[in-house]
């Protein structure tokens, strides 16, 4: 039994979230002296329908999605 049963399916009247991102660049690029600097190799970030990363651009004012408030078991 899935404790939270609309996440993880790319399925109409689901819950998912969609990240697209090359494997042979995708790193970090932030460093004790820049911690905020993003995430290299990221393509697109979907949550809840909105983009977050397109084209490899955050969108910063985007704030899609809610938390998951209970225990998450695999």
């Amino acid at each position: 039994m899935t404790i939270v049963p609309r996440k993880g399916r790319l399925q109409l009247e689901m819950d998912a979230d969609i990240v697209v991102f090359d494997p042979e660049t995708v790193g970090e690029t932030a460093t004790f002296k820049n911690p905020v600097s993003p995430s290299k190799g990221m393509h697109h970030v979907i949550v809840n329908g909105t983009f977050l990363i397109r084209d490899e651009k955050l969108d910063d004012k985007a704030m899609p999605g809610q938390p998951v408030r209970c225990p998450v078991h695999a």
